[in-house]
């Protein structure tokens, strides 16, 4: 399951960076709202203030100094209003105490038009002049609780939509991205079982819905041109093989006539040894190109790695001791190929042990490693870089081929071969594994992708 959500990273980091996109629009367009409401409502606040307090300075009336309330309606009834003189004395209005009765007796003593807050009453004093002097002070108040509540309310579910819709946005984007990336998904996965288990199938995505599943289309035919390519280039190796095969067999047989006639002159006799050397050599690395080719087709992808192991060491003749070690753990690969990987290098450890080779089979996860070890001096660091390159040998009548070939089959059954130590000179095969239910249940619970069975 872990290993299943790496392989969806692109998708969970466009999730993600859809969720935060979403998210940031949402908070920008709530906090613009509020704003843009903080503002209507101070915009209303101050339009009531006026209409109040324009409605109060109508019903106030001078007459010989003193200063009179014509008539009240509803609005002046509801509303706290406060009149004063000119003197600041209080003639219309509740008396009030602590800070809001300071804020009013303050602004009825005002001589031009002037606002104050207290706490959440808004205040508005308009003086009334007559004849160009101040002859009463209106003063009016209008409580911004109610509205601040409406905000709130607003703010609230403002909140809940924007929560709503981002997560709504975020399911849309995970449901698009899951469908567009789908195929990619398939095709990542597939390909890393192919990586692994060499197999003949293809992503067959179907007709090309879209880029992504074109791309898999047009992947399709290349593998199909690749493996009609390797498959061309088997068959032309074996050909080339076989055609070689009977000179050099006709070579070599006339090398031994030669050799085994006694009057053969003494000159000679080294020069017809070189030439069966070489012939001979030469007809090892066709023998050799010719079983790999065989290998290819031959047995079920299904071997047990200790009985390839046992049956190439009692092939070569051991003259030291070799010691198998490890479960019956199987390779995905046909028992031919497996032979043709391990001969040489049992056969160089074998050449190059004192008294010994270790071979150590062990499961690794959905691999199984071969670890062959030999108690001889070691190999040469600067060689060991290369040793796998054809053509290069460290006997003097090897080919250079055998380690060469084997590393290419190890490759192309989705394994890998390395040179895990030089002194003690130590190889390392690794191959996939064939799993049992159970083996395959351990590595699903750990969060493993599963092998082939």
């Amino acid at each position: 399951m872990i290993e299943r959500w790496r392989r969806r990273r692109l998708r969970l980091r466009l999730t993600i960076a859809s969720f935060v996109l979403s998210a940031l629009v949402a908070a920008g367009a709530l906090a613009a709202s509020v704003a843009v409401l903080h503002v209507e409502v101070d915009t209303t606040i101050r339009g009531r203030l006026h209409d109040r307090v324009d409605a109060l300075v109508s019903t106030i009336e001078t007459s010989h100094g003193r200063v009179e309330i014509n008539g009240t309606d509803d609005l002046l009834q509801d509303s706290p209003n406060w009149v004063f003189d000119a003197s600041g004395a209080q003639v219309e209005g509740t008396h009030r105490r602590g800070a809001i009765g300071s804020a009013v007796r303050r602004l009825g003593r005002s001589t031009v038009t002037t606002s104050a807050q207290t706490g959440t009453l808004h205040l508005l004093a308009v003086p009334v002049r007559n004849e160009g002097r101040v002859v009463a002070v209106a003063v009016t108040g209008v409580d911004e609780t109610p509205y601040l509540a409406t905000l709130d309310s607003i703010i609230r579910d403002g909140i809940l939509l924007g929560i709503l819709a981002v997560l709504g946005a975020t399911g849309l984007a995970a449901l698009v991205l899951g469908r567009s990336l789908g195929p990619m998904t398939t095709m990542t996965e597939r390909a890393a079982e192919w990586s692994r288990h060499r197999s003949g199938s293809r992503f067959a995505l179907g007709p090309p819905r879209d880029e992504l599943t074109g791309l898999a289309a047009v992947l399709d035919e290349l593998l199909d041109r690749v493996e009609e390519a390797l498959a061309a280039e088997r068959r032309l190796t074996a050909e080339i093989a076989h055609e070689l095969r009977s000179p050099l067999t006709l070579l070599i047989g006339e090398a031994d006539l030669a050799l085994m006639n006694r009057a053969t002159p003494a000159t000679e006799i080294p020069r017809y040894e070189r030439i069966h050397d070489a012939a001979t050599a030469m007809a090892r690395a066709i023998t050799e190109l010719l079983d790999d080719a065989a290998a290819a087709s031959e047995g079920s992808p299904d071997t047990v790695a200790r009985e390839a192991v046992a049956t190439v060491v009692a092939s070569l003749d051991a003259t030291v001791a070799v010691d198998v070690s490890g479960p019956s753990e199987r390779v995905a690969v046909r028992f031919v190929q497996l032979e043709r990987m391990l001969a040489p290098v049992l056969d160089n450890a074998i050449s190059a042990a004192a008294s010994r080779v270790t071979v150590v089979v062990a499961a690794d996860g959905e691999d199984v490693t071969i670890r062959i070890t030999d108690d001889g001096a070691g190999i040469d660091p600067s060689v060991a870089a290369t040793l796998f390159d054809p053509g290069v040998t460290t006997k003097s009548t090897g080919t250079g081929l055998g380690l060469a070939l084997a590393r290419r089959l190890v490759l192309e059954a989705g394994g890998a071969m390395r040179v895990a130590s030089t002194r003690p000179a130590t190889f390392e095969l690794r191959l996939p594994r064939v799993l049992d239910e159970d083996d395959d249940e351990v590595l699903v619970s750990a969060g493993r992708p599963s092998s082939v069975r």
